[in-house]
């Protein structure tokens, strides 16, 4: 593959490549593209960033032959675009056979590209609008953090604005800079088209959903209105912070500065996700490189070309105190309390109180506002998510296993035998070459997750039997099975021990393992929600289990790791 920069007036920080002199318009293909360099991180957080690095070797398996080869493309949010070009860079050093093609447009175009499945993963600097979710089965990952920085030419003598100052200049309420304490100069406001996820999350949290001024320019990109701003001397913009440098000055707001670690202490308010999103659940090249971009090297990336890690280390949000509670998936459960006891260790004025009943309990109790973190084991519905502003976090993926009495001389299933069983069609054991005893079906609530993504995976959206027994816990069906010959039940793969035997299903056995490669297929992501943007205690908890001392406390239990 032959692949040549074309300089015919990209924009600042996009480029445009030829394949075989076929022209590809914004299109960056990272086998060829040299590194992006951005301004690193402060000392401290590249020291703590790195320590993760050494935490976590071994813990993320990315280099699984069956998923790091072919091609791929990534499109969307040019505020994300520097990192995932950076990101894509080193995986391909690791990983020959893949290719990663990378372009900008902004984050509609993320959104649109992965709709029309032009795209296989989508970059955004908001978050993901209802409208946009209708019809389809995105799967969101929040990738880091990033600062919006409201920025001047160099020689603008205004030290500091305030929030309500920064809305009246882009309302054209206040028009010369003398109005702010400056010189006697127009104010020329620089924005974003309307592509783009930067201005959408601008006009929300700082016009409070109103428009700006009709004398905005509108540029495509951070770096044009970065090039702009320091160009106009009566400028004003705003930009990613990774975009503001010596050619620039950034407004402290309401008397913060803007920086990476005014953004992790919550004291720079303007402030918003980067998200990569895909139409269902990514596999092969796609969500390897996903599982790398979470890993402690992909932050380690992000973090020194400027944002703000999500798998940051236990102690990176500071000395955090309080309580906050948990409820949802008995699945989930466990490596929750795991992971809450090691956090509490570290953290002594922090009380993390955690409870089951079902993923429906985590729903309710988060919409409710009765806990601050739910725990699911399966994906949220569309009906569960109207009227909330429901934030999903992936933890892990989960194996459900199908098991038996130790006794029974069966060894392996079918899927579609799984399902004949808990239908009713096969109700004995002699009838898959076992014994002849009858089959007693043993399962879960309604309100499990694992019975939801059991009926929809397996039983293909159709009832079990009426005769089968739900019992409210993974434990529970572990339990009645192992007391019981002719017994059949599925757990979470955690629950699989020496009391029971699991099915080989379809010729694969259940195992972390081929959870990881894929080649066992019963397996579904375990999640963890809140209600809005999470904020200290639940922030930094949901920071430290996606860290990668967080991830390993997941696999120790038996999940496989995201991150």
């Amino acid at each position: 593959m032959s692949i040549t920069t074309i300089p015919d007036n990209p924009q600042p920080n996009e480029r445009k490549l030829t394949n075989n002199n076929v022209n590809l318009p914004g299109v960056i293909s990272m086998r060829s593209s040299k590194r992006f360099n951005k301004a690193g991180l402060a000392a401290i957080f590249a020291v703590a960033v790195l320590a993760l690095a050494v935490l976590s070797a071994g813990c993320v398996n990315t280099d699984t032959p069956s998923g790091t080869t072919g091609t791929i493309s990534v499109a969307g949010s040019t505020t994300v675009l520097p990192v995932a070009q950076a990101v894509a860079e080193v995986y391909m050093k690791n990983h020959a056979n893949a290719d990663i093609q990378i372009s900008g447009g902004g984050s509609g175009v993320g959104v649109t590209t992965i709709s029309s499945g032009t795209a296989d993963i989508g970059m955004l600097s908001r978050d993901l609008k209802s409208s946009e979710k209708e019809g389809h089965n995105f799967k969101e990952y929040i990738i880091g953090r990033d600062g919006i920085a409201i920025i001047a030419h160099p020689s603008n003598s205004v030290s500091a604005l305030t929030l309500a100052q920064v809305k009246d200049i882009y309302q054209g309420k206040i028009t010369n800079w003398k109005e702010v304490g400056g010189s006697d100069t127009t104010i020329v406001l620089v924005g974003r088209d309307s592509a783009s996820g930067t201005r959408e999350f601008f006009t929300e949290f700082v016009l409070n959903k109103e428009d700006a001024a009709k004398t905005m320019q509108e540029l495509n990109s951070n770096g044009a209105v970065q090039q702009s701003v320091a160009q106009t001397p009566g400028a004003i913009g705003y930009v990613s912070l990774e975009y503001v440098d010596n050619t620039v000055k950034a407004f402290p707001i309401d008397g913060v500065k803007p920086s990476v670690a005014t953004v992790i202490d919550g004291t720079y308010t303007i402030n918003r996700p980067l998200l990569m999103i895909t139409d269902g659940e990514p596999t092969g090249l796609a969500k390897s490189y996903l599982d790398f971009i979470l890993s402690a090297e992909g932050q380690k990336i992000l973090s020194d070309n400027g944002f703000v890690p999500v798998s940051g280390s236990s102690t990176s949000t500071g000395d955090v105190s309080g309580t906050i509670s948990l409820a949802g998936s008995t699945t989930v459960l466990p490596v929750a309390q795991a992971v809450a006891e090691v956090y509490m260790k570290n953290h002594a004025n922090a009380d993390i109180q955690i409870s089951g009943g079902g993923s429906g309990v985590g729903v309710t109790t988060v919409s409710s506002g009765t806990a601050d973190i739910g725990m699911l084991s399966r994906d949220l519905k569309s009906s569960e998510k109207e009227g909330h502003n429901f934030k999903e976090y992936i933890i892990g993926r989960d194996g459900i296993a199908i098991i038996a009495h130790p006794s029974n001389s069966v060894s392996a299933l079918t899927l579609a035998q799984v399902k004949d069983i808990y239908q009713g069609k096969i109700t004995n054991w002699k009838e898959v070459g076992g014994s002849d005893t009858t089959i007693v079906l043993v399962g879960r609530d309604s309100a499990s997750g694992t019975r939801e993504f059991f009926t929809e995976f397996v039983l293909n959206k159709e009832d079990a039997a009426k005769t089968m027994q739900e019992l409210n816990s993974n434990g529970a069906v572990q339990q009645s099975v192992a007391q019981t010959p002719g017994a059949i039940g599925y757990v979470s793969l955690e629950y699989v021990d020496n009391t029971v035997k699991a099915f080989t299903i379809d010729g694969v056995k259940p195992s972390v393992a081929t959870v990881i490669d894929g080649t066992y297929t019963i397996n579904r992501p375990l999640l963890m929600i809140t209600d809005g943007e999470p904020t200290g205690l639940a922030k930094s908890y949901l920071d430290f289990i996606l860290s990668a001392e967080g991830q390993k406390i997941l696999s120790d239990n038996g999940f496989v790791p995201v991150a």
